[in-house]
């Protein structure tokens, strides 16, 4: 039988336990039933788990297609539209934070692309400019789909830092399914694009792949020789 949404027996033990501590010692499952709690009118206990099942993850449950979403429970385009508004709105959130932020080193970078591929169920690329105080002047995706690596992409990344007229640049995308090690395409490409940046007086900060397993800092591996 479906709960009526004025129904918040589930919600209230589920919110009582997240105003005493936060999410601490909430399983992922039990923060996917947490959220559906919001808008599903089903039996979110049964849904979340069978996301999780599907999925395997609540990263993918995430970036998953909301058309896949729907399959699993019976969830409703709002139930869907909420999910998916998760990582977007974290996106924005991180974006306004860095707005002031200012880049020493990798760690602090990868704090700056990270939420930009929180929920991404497909390739971006990201591009970051600085001005020469390591302030942060603009985040940009540059380019999104199957392969976030096109032609196209590199003219809106030098279009991108020109406009700016910075003269530091990073770079980002994500491996949405796999591992952050780079492909020969990502170091091949990452060898074009800084010498293009170098022939307008740009510096290349880093190149940062953001996988199932984490960050991965192409400077800091010392991938071939890539930004001699």
């Amino acid at each position: 039988m479906k709960k009526s949404k004025g129904d918040k027996k589930s919600l209230s033990g589920l919110a009582e336990r997240f105003d005493e501590r936060g999410l601490e010692g909430f399983s992922a499952e039990e923060v996917l039933e947490f959220i559906l709690e919001f808008s599903y009118t089903g039996d979110c206990q049964r849904a979340a788990q069978g996301l999780m099942d599907k999925f395997g993850s609540l990263g993918r449950v995430l970036k998953a297609d909301p058309r896949e979403l729907r399959k699993i429970g019976g969830l409703d385009e709002q139930t869907t539209v909420l999910i998916k508004l998760i990582p977007e709105a974290i996106g924005v959130y991180s974006s306004e934070k860095a707005d002031k932020r200012q880049c020493p080193g990798v760690n602090s970078l990868m704090k700056i692309f990270y939420p930009c591929f929180v929920g991404a169920g497909e390739e971006k690329f990201m591009l970051a400019c600085f001005d020469k105080r390591l302030k942060l002047i603009s985040l940009t995706c540059v380019s999104s789909g199957s392969s976030a690596f096109t032609g196209a992409a590199k003219r809106e990344i030098m279009a991108g830092i020109i406009s700016e007229e910075c003269p530091m640049a990073a770079l980002a995308h994500n491996h949405p399914y796999s591992g952050s090690k780079p492909s020969d395409e990502d170091i091949s490409i990452t060898r074009e694009l800084n010498r293009a940046m170098s022939h307008v007086g740009v510096y290349l900060m880093d190149h940062i792949i953001i996988g199932e397993d984490g960050c991965y800092s192409m400077r800091s591996h010392g991938d071939i020789d890539i930004f001699e």
